[in-house]
């Protein structure tokens, strides 16, 4: 018997969201790992070399036991020919996704105090 595909858009739009709040954005180390088994492969020791640190600080990064800062986010980024922002965003992103999953049902319980004012609202669109 074959399966009914009508699926009504509210449904599929439940889903959809759903499956959003479940996914994990990637962790720096995975990205930094795809440089460096990549067709042009980046050895650990040439990147700790090239970046002016340990292998174990790249080591670390790689297998994400140590954030991203800035100042690695600038050696990363000068390094392997990327922005300082593409490492800040993706730590960023991940430190955000671990706090809400902590926090869980506790954030949803936080009750705004008050909603932005107009000037505090066109500052917060103007750092996006």
């Amino acid at each position: 018997m074959a399966r009914s595909k009508s699926v009504s858009k509210g449904s599929r739009s439940k889903r959809l969201t759903a499956r959003a709040a479940h996914f994990k954005p990637p962790m720096p180390g995975e990205i930094l790992r795809e440089f460096l088994v990549s067709e042009n492969r980046i050895t650990q020791d040439a990147l700790a070399e090239s970046m002016g640190v340990s292998r174990v600080t790249v080591n670390q990064l790689v297998n994400n036991h140590q954030a991203v800062t800035p100042e690695m986010a600038l050696r990363l980024a000068r390094a392997l020919g990327t922005t300082p922002e593409l490492w800040l965003t993706l730590q960023l992103k991940a430190d955000l996704d671990v706090a809400r999953r902590t926090l869980g049902s506790q954030l949803a319980a936080i009750k705004p105090l008050r909603p932005p004012s107009d000037a505090q609202a066109a500052l917060l669109d103007k750092v996006g």
